[in-house]
């Protein structure tokens, strides 16, 4: 199985159809109370992407919901249903914790955001 280095990490990548991801995608999605059921969610498989030297798919998610001013909650929400059915369906790639650790800082060097994933 073909790994990723990220920064001092290993993460081993899983090489699975589309559509098996776009299922897992949508039933995430049908999970989330809040999200309501018309018009129905969708889940779009998008392409490959080429990075760092291997492909993966690139998927979009889209949803709506009931009441607009809880979109911050529902969306983590969400997130949390994804993250929970792709881990239960074997589709998340797995962290090598013996190769996993923070890069060190200087003494007098801020810490950096990083974007969100």
């Amino acid at each position: 199985m073909p790994t990723f280095y990220d920064g001092g990490s290993e993460i081993e990548l899983v090489e699975v159809d589309p559509r098996r991801v776009q299922e897992v995608l949508m039933k995430a999605l049908k999970k989330s109370d809040d999200v309501v059921k018309e018009p129905q969610p969708t889940v779009r498989y998008n392409g490959t992407v080429d990075g760092f030297n291997d492909w993966g798919g690139q998927f979009s998610i889209q949803y709506w919901i009931a009441n607009y001013a809880m979109r911050e909650h529902v969306a983590s929400h969400v997130w949390d249903n994804v993250w929970a059915e792709l881990e239960e369906a074997g589709l998340c790639g797995k962290i090598d914790e013996s190769t996993a650790k923070p890069a060190a800082l200087a003494a007098d060097q801020e810490p950096q955001a990083q974007p969100a994933q």
